[in-house]
């Protein structure tokens, strides 16, 4: 991965196209930190759902940050991922017990560890 200053400010080089990383432009640093975490949590969550045969379908994901505002550089405090998803009641249950296992299975969220709460919570529509 190459980071450039390009005319948008930090630019990330991507064949498709350069991914400006300022705010009103493109996403802040800060929010890539938070789409990654996002991210990662759906896409283990999807494998860890696939791989226990629950039959579903994600209909979306929204995420939300706090910072800690009593720092001067107010670094992210806590993530909020909200998982939407269509699934049978009948695996509701196990949905949720699963839903426990993604943090330790999330290479993002190992990765920023106990300085930021990640709270993951399953939305049924």
């Amino acid at each position: 991965m190459e980071l450039v200053f390009g005319n948008e400010g930090v630019e990330i080089i991507h064949e498709n196209g350069n991914w400006a990383l300022t705010k009103g432009t493109g996403f802040s640093p800060v929010e890539t930190l938070v789409a990654s975490v996002g991210s990662c949590g759906l896409y283990v969550f999807q494998g860890l759902l696939s791989g226990s045969k629950i039959d579903h379908e994600f209909v979306n994901a929204k995420v939300a940050f706090t910072t800690d505002d009593t720092k001067r550089v107010k670094p992210v405090k806590e993530i909020t991922i909200d998982y939407f998803l269509k699934a049978n009641d009948a695996d509701k249950a196990r949905i949720e017990r699963i839903v426990e296992l993604v943090p330790n299975n999330c290479p993002v969220m190992q990765s920023i560890g106990d300085h930021v709460t990640v709270v993951e919570n399953v939305h049924y529509v």
